[in-house]
């Protein structure tokens, strides 16, 4: 079976609250009624801190609306991470009712006093308009800003503009060098974009080696979609020796998270047999997944095992569905064998 790479579009623009995560880890063990107090006599670190406390969800003290109230009291001190984190919870509604425009606002505040964090948000949310109005110029100034501290995010999305050409002049040098800073941080994201670059040869020169490399880093960090090309790379010896079983336990990981193209991998691994005992029951299994994702080619083989019995019963009305499904979205061969059942 030949694997197919794929570069499928990563979720982009997570929101950032990066800087508050890691100084949270360091004010858990301050007494509340410490920082409390502190924060009474306006003490904007311990308002943060505080605010911190009540932001975690995991805790005995979790509570949105607190931690709202002392995030807007440090954030009206003029103190960015607050700003940004205030930013943060009117974009989810987390504490506080949900509102786009005004996380923007904070956001700008908390960008204007060189936040990474909030550079970055605020690019995010000019990339895509929300609370504002789409401007992928700005968009991009604001990416620029955030990853020239090295926020690793900004770096990727800013590779991403280059590659894709969105706001800017489409640049793949420019684009691979933003990408690589971010996958050098450690931003799985950007580890599969550089991984498959190399292996497509898009932007840098061919290198199955250093493609295996880089989706092996983002796939151990659960990245599906570099599990899913570093086991078609193992199935098929590129970069590496081939190895049938460690590329079927990679596009299982991968499989396991719902990528489709996974998923149909291994209904035609099982299928054919191919390093596993043919079983055509776990197949259909498989190609199922994928055929609830809209897979057209799964859908077309999911009606072939119910038109001719193979690891599911025989049942022409399920194979006319999957057929059926198949054909509608321009399946060569699935609106004949529809027609054949008719």
């Amino acid at each position: 079976m030949k694997q197919q790479h794929t570069s499928i579009p990563l979720p982009r623009f997570l929101i950032a609250l990066f800087t508050g995560l890691c100084l949270s880890l360091s004010v858990t063990a301050q007494p509340l009624d410490e920082l409390r107090e502190l924060a009474d006599q306006g003490d904007v670190q311990a308002q943060y801190k505080l605010a911190w406390r009540y932001y975690e969800t995991q805790t005995p003290n979790s509570n949105p609306q607190a931690a709202a109230q002392w995030f807007l009291k440090a954030a009206e001190q003029g103190y960015a991470p607050a700003q940004n984190m205030l930013g943060v919870m009117y974009e989810k509604g987390i504490g506080v009712s949900q509102n786009d425009r005004t996380a923007f606002d904070w956001f700008r505040q908390a960008a204007l006093q060189d936040d990474a964090d909030a550079q970055y948000n605020l690019g995010r949310m000019l990339f895509t308009g929300q609370g504002t109005t789409t401007d992928y110029r700005a968009a991009h100034d604001w990416l620029l800003k955030a990853a020239e501290q090295n926020h690793m995010q900004a770096q990727y999305e800013l590779g991403i503009m280059y590659r894709d050409g969105e706001g800017v002049e489409k640049n793949n040098a420019t684009a691979i060098q933003w990408i690589t800073k971010a996958a050098q941080q450690g931003l799985p994201q950007a580890q599969t974009v550089l991984g498959t670059s190399y292996y497509s040869g898009e932007g840098v020169p061919q290198d199955h080696q250093a493609a295996l490399n880089w989706l092996t880093k983002a796939a151990e960090h659960g990245e599906p979609m570099a599990q899913y090309n570093l086991g078609g790379m193992y199935f098929s010896g590129q970069g590496t020796p081939r190895n049938l079983q460690t590329g079927i336990a990679w596009l299982t990981k991968a499989a396991e998270q719902n990528f489709v193209q996974a998923q149909f991998a291994l209904g035609s691994i099982y299928s054919t047999g191919q390093g596993v005992p043919q079983d055509y029951t776990t197949a259909a299994a498989w190609y199922r997944k994928a055929a609830e994702q809209g897979h057209p080619n799964a859908q077309y083989n999911l009606g072939r095992m119910y038109e001719t019995a193979r690891g599911v019963p025989k049942d022409l009305q399920q194979a006319r569905y999957w057929y059926g499904k198949a054909a509608a979205q321009g399946h060569p061969k699935a609106g004949q064998a529809l027609n054949m059942l008719k």
